[in-house]
């Protein structure tokens, strides 16, 4: 998919895989309003957690995010 952001962190990566935001592994189809395009990154690191989880995962990675330790 070409010309679409990633659904989870906004990048847009010159390929662009076709994410199940509900995994097939946990009870998600393959109709269209279960699919999102995702950046390779966050497609292989979200593996079958579901959006909302995933997006949980991302948000506490931010929270302990400490800029002062990169300095």
């Amino acid at each position: 998919m070409k010309g679409e952001s990633c659904w989870y962190c906004g990048k847009l990566e010159p390929v662009m895989h076709v994410d199940h935001a509900i995994p097939l592994a946990r009870g998600g189809t393959d109709d269209w309003t279960n699919l999102v395009n995702a950046c390779p990154t966050c497609n292989l690191r979200k593996h079958a957690k579901t959006e909302q989880e995933f997006f949980a995962l991302i948000e506490s990675e931010r929270d302990d995010f400490d800029p002062a330790l990169t300095a």
